[in-house]
């Protein structure tokens, strides 16, 4: 089973990417356009902090003191990473 990365999910989610995408109407895209569209990309996901776990659910990065035992975000009840 393949793992997807943030980045696919990103994808996956973004009305907004998948708008761009539809513009292009199958054609191709040079390098340069793949490699700005990666950055942008790249850019709106979040970075990990230090000492902090990311909720996809509240998306937002959370204290280890709201993270129980089984790494679940107490405040919404789910998994964290």
């Amino acid at each position: 089973m393949e793992t997807k990365t943030d980045f696919d999910k990103f994808l996956e989610e973004s009305q907004e990417v998948k708008d761009y995408l539809k513009s292009f109407d199958k054609k191709r895209l040079d390098l340069h356009e793949v490699n700005l569209m990666r950055i942008a990309f790249d850019a709106a996901i979040p970075k990990p902090i230090h000492g902090m776990w990311w909720c996809d659910h509240c998306k937002k990065n959370v204290p280890g003191d709201q993270v129980t035992f089984q790494e679940f975000h107490e405040e919404c009840g789910y998994k964290v990473r």
